[in-house]
């Protein structure tokens, strides 16, 4: 039995946005990030089935100080 991906091929839209400037992505980077970052959240416990996904990333300076 022989599958036709052709039906069942995905489009991957992938936006980047960095410093709240948006950075323009070709093909195969929109692809790359967001095959990678579907991979870490499917893998993640109770997550199914994964359509959409917002991430935010944030550096800060400062230290935090762990809850006691």
């Amino acid at each position: 039995m022989t599958t036709d991906r052709t039906d069942r091929e995905l489009t991957i839209r992938t936006e980047l946005q960095v410093n709240g400037r948006k950075v323009e992505l070709n093909d195969f980077v929109q692809s790359f990030i967001g095959q990678t970052v579907i991979g870490m959240v499917q893998s993640l416990r109770d997550v199914e089935d994964v359509q959409r996904i917002h991430l935010e990333i944030s550096k800060s300076s400062e230290q935090t100080v762990p809850d006691a």
